[in-house]
């Protein structure tokens, strides 16, 4: 497990706010989509960790683009 992977885990800590268990999910969905080879956990889990942190941040655009919508009303 890489140091970057083994500091999250450890503290349960993810840049914003994304819960370990919403990784590990993703991770093991690109494990599964790749055909379950193995040797790839710490890349898996970087990359669910990018994606989710990257759909977070649309996410947050939008509502916040939403509300702006909202407010001007």
């Amino acid at each position: 497990m890489s140091e970057h992977r083994r500091e999250h885990v450890a503290s349960g800590a993810h840049p914003l706010n994304i819960p370990e268990h919403c990784i590990r999910e993703r991770a093991y969905e690109i494990y599964v989509q790749r055909g379950r080879k193995g040797g790839h956990a710490d890349g898996d889990w970087l990359t669910a960790e990018a994606e989710l942190k990257e759909l977070k941040k649309k996410a947050e655009e939008l509502m916040s683009a939403a509300q702006s919508l909202t407010a001007d009303s």
